[in-house]
Protein backbone atom coordinates (compact mmCIF):
# COMPACT_ATOMS: atom_id res chain seq x y z
CA UNK A 1 0.00 0.00 0.00
CA UNK A 2 1.06 3.45 -0.46
CA UNK A 3 -0.01 6.59 0.96
CA UNK A 4 -1.59 9.28 -1.28
CA UNK A 5 0.15 12.03 0.08
CA UNK A 6 3.41 10.03 -1.36
CA UNK A 7 1.79 9.22 -5.02
CA UNK A 8 0.78 12.74 -5.42
CA UNK A 9 4.67 13.94 -4.49
CA UNK A 10 5.84 11.35 -7.12
CA UNK A 11 3.49 12.96 -9.64
CA UNK A 12 4.82 16.20 -8.72
CA UNK A 13 8.28 14.71 -9.04
CA UNK A 14 7.57 13.33 -12.07
CA UNK A 15 5.97 16.46 -13.78
CA UNK A 16 9.48 18.20 -12.93
CA UNK A 17 11.45 15.43 -14.02
CA UNK A 18 9.46 16.18 -17.35
CA UNK A 19 9.59 19.60 -17.82
CA UNK A 20 6.06 19.94 -17.75
CA UNK A 21 3.48 21.84 -15.59
CA UNK A 22 1.78 19.89 -12.96
CA UNK A 23 -2.17 20.51 -12.02
CA UNK A 24 -5.07 19.65 -9.87
CA UNK A 25 -8.62 20.03 -10.16
CA UNK A 26 -11.18 19.20 -7.22
CA UNK A 27 -14.61 17.63 -8.30
CA UNK A 28 -16.51 14.55 -9.12
CA UNK A 29 -15.86 11.53 -7.51
CA UNK A 30 -11.74 11.69 -7.74
CA UNK A 31 -9.69 14.43 -8.02
CA UNK A 32 -7.71 15.38 -11.51
CA UNK A 33 -4.14 15.47 -11.97
CA UNK A 34 -2.82 16.96 -14.91
CA UNK A 35 0.87 16.67 -15.88
CA UNK A 36 1.77 18.04 -19.00
CA UNK A 37 -1.08 16.70 -21.54
CA UNK A 38 -1.67 13.83 -19.82
CA UNK A 39 -4.70 13.36 -17.05
CA UNK A 40 -5.19 10.82 -14.31
CA UNK A 41 -7.46 10.38 -11.55
CA UNK A 42 -6.49 9.88 -8.10
CA UNK A 43 -9.11 8.63 -5.57
CA UNK A 44 -9.20 10.08 -2.29
CA UNK A 45 -8.52 6.96 0.03
CA UNK A 46 -5.35 7.67 2.64
CA UNK A 47 -3.69 4.37 0.97
CA UNK A 48 -3.57 3.22 -2.21
CA UNK A 49 -3.01 -0.26 -3.89
CA UNK A 50 0.31 -0.86 -5.53
CA UNK A 51 -1.09 -2.18 -8.56
CA UNK A 52 -3.16 1.19 -8.77
CA UNK A 53 -0.33 3.45 -7.81
CA UNK A 54 1.77 2.32 -11.08
CA UNK A 55 -0.92 2.33 -13.70
CA UNK A 56 -1.82 5.96 -12.23
CA UNK A 57 2.03 6.52 -12.79
CA UNK A 58 1.94 4.97 -16.16
CA UNK A 59 -1.17 7.21 -17.07
CA UNK A 60 0.81 10.33 -15.96
CA UNK A 61 3.95 9.71 -17.99
CA UNK A 62 1.62 9.03 -20.87
CA UNK A 63 2.06 5.34 -21.03
CA UNK A 64 -0.20 2.38 -22.48
CA UNK A 65 -1.57 1.12 -19.54
CA UNK A 66 -3.25 -1.75 -21.45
Amino acid sequence: MMKRRELLNQLKRTARDLDVEYSTEEGGRHPRVNIGENTTFVPRHNEIGEKLAKQIMKQAKGEDTK
